[in-house]
This record gives structure tokens, sequence and C-alpha cells, in this order.
């Protein structure tokens, strides 16, 4: 499981007992990864994780440092014991050179978002090169399972919503045992509802609308901004 972390160092602390406890039925040191996105400098990210891995089995820090910052992930990734992941913020083969070439990330993310899904494939298939790991985000219809399966140094896919959310399209992938199964349909496995996705047009974008769905933090890619009493309220209320 992963968690968003980067408001609150004592919530976070809390907040990841919690997730340990709730995944400790299956496993009695279960791994935990988090998710700083961009809030922290690698010191402020190397003074909180190594607080973290005091108590907690981190599978990896997910963007401890700005995307550009190559030099200071390479800082970070000697540092922790907790592997670096990066990279979903980049986009083209050329923008994960440095990465490549510093050694600034142990662990590579990709999607199809990065010039498709040919381009994913080629930054995979260098990353396979330098023998490092690939890990696939979350994607509509469970995509990334299709490509994780042409990808021979993908280690996992994140998977926030394994049921259909919408009408407006469905899938063949099934969850079993923690392992995305793919279905036999032609392609990528999705069907689309052009009539049901028509009733979600969006005339209007709204101005707090960022490239992701999901959305960010205000804070992100800034270092490190105080949460606000909303924020705190939010985060403790977990």
């Amino acid at each position: 499981a992963k968690l968003k972390v980067g408001l609150d160092q004592d919530s976070d602390l809390r907040r990841l007992e919690i997730m340990r406890n709730a995944l400790s039925i299956n496993n009695d040191d279960p791994i935990l990864y988090i998710d700083s996105n961009e809030y922290w400098s690698p010191k402020q990210t190397i003074r909180k994780v190594s607080e973290m891995e005091e108590r907690f089995t981190l599978g990896w820090i997910e963007e401890p440092a700005r995307r550009w910052d190559f030099l200071g992930l390479k800082k970070v990734s000697d540092a922790l014991k907790t592997p670096v992941c990066a990279g979903e913020n980049l986009d083209t083969l050329g923008d994960f050179l440095p990465y490549f070439h510093h050694r600034s990330a142990d662990v590579i993310q990709v999607s199809h978002g990065m010039t498709g899904i040919t381009g994913a494939l080629q930054i995979a298939d260098a990353a396979y090169g330098l023998e490092l790991p690939i890990t696939l985000g979350g994607s509509a219809g469970i995509l990334h399972a299709h490509i994780a399966s042409a990808i021979p140094n993908c280690i996992t896919i994140e998977i926030p919503h394994p049921e259909p959310e919408t009408k407006a399209y469905k899938w063949d992938v099934k969850i079993e045992n923690g392992l995305a199964v793919l279905g036999d349909k032609p392609g990528h496995g999705i069907t689309i509802d052009y009539e049901e996705l028509n009733k979600s047009v969006v005339n209007k974008i709204s101005v707090k609308s960022g490239p992701s769905p999901y959305g960010r933090r205000a804070g992100a890619g800034l270092y490190e901004v105080p949460p606000t009493k909303d924020e705190i309220k939010e985060a403790n209320s977990k």
C-alpha cells in the first residue's frame, strides 16, 4: 500500500502505523510505500524519511525532490536505505537520461502518458539495460497491466480502483490475490460506452484543475509548504 506524506510528520507517522496494522493481517512486516509529491528538499527528505525508516519497512520514497533535481535525487538515494522512486512527471526518453547517467533513482516510473505506449516501452527498455526496475502508476481501465506484461523488469503497478467507478467504460483485467490477471480481448481490453461518456462532458474547466485527475496539493514542487489548519484537521481525522 502507498501513502501520501508531507503535510505533517507526526500525522504521517501515525497514519503509517495505522496502515501497517491494517496490512499486518496478512504479513507480519508489510512493506509500505510513501509519496511526498515533490514537497520536500533533498535534505528535508533525508531527515524525515530517516525517522520513518527507524519504525517501518519502506518499499520506496516517491518523488523525494523536484523532478529536474537529478543530483538532489541522487543525494537522497545515497543517504537513505529506502529506494528512491521517480519519473512519473517526466515525458520523453531524453528527459530520463540524467536519471540514468547519474543513477538518480532506484526505481523508474513510466506510464502510457509518456509519449504514448511506445514511449513508455522505450524508457522501460533503456532502464532494463541498466538493470533498473520499473513501476507503473494508476491508469484508467488498468491499462498499465497490459503494458506491464511487455516489460520484463516491471516489479509493480498501482491499482487505485480495481472495479469501474463509472458506467462509461469497463475492462477485462481481474485482480486475484494481489495480481492483475489479463483478459483475452484484443488490444487493451477496455470497452467504452460513448453514450454514458457523453453524460460527463465538461464545458468549463475548474480554475484549480491540474494535469492529473487526482489533483495535487498547492505546495507540490515548491519545497515544503506549511499545511493549512484545514489540511491538518483533515489529516488528523483519518
